[in-house]
């Protein structure tokens, strides 16, 4: 289902734990600034898909350092290679 505004982001939370959420398009710059705002609430830990370049310039612009973490054994076993315009963060 997608989510169209960080209220109705957070509103399906709800005021349960911190949530990991995967993020399609995060090059959107709205998407990607709604995300990293609730991370910087506490309020999810996210795991990025999308143009990279775009998405590490996007994070400087809004004061974001945006590391690349290892691929889960997920992404290792279904033959991805990490390699074209998608990555995952």
């Amino acid at each position: 289902m997608p989510i169209h505004n960080y209220s109705e982001m957070i509103g399906r939370m709800g005021t349960r734990k911190t949530r990991t959420v995967a993020v399609a398009a995060a090059h959107d710059v709205h998407t990607l600034q709604a995300v990293l705002r609730a991370n910087e609430e506490g309020r999810l830990n996210y795991m990025l898909t999308g143009h990279r370049e775009e998405i590490l310039s996007i994070g400087q612009e809004l004061g974001h350092e945006i590391r690349r973490q290892k691929r889960s054994a997920l992404s290792r076993r279904s033959g991805s290679s990490g390699r074209g315009r998608r990555i995952s963060f």
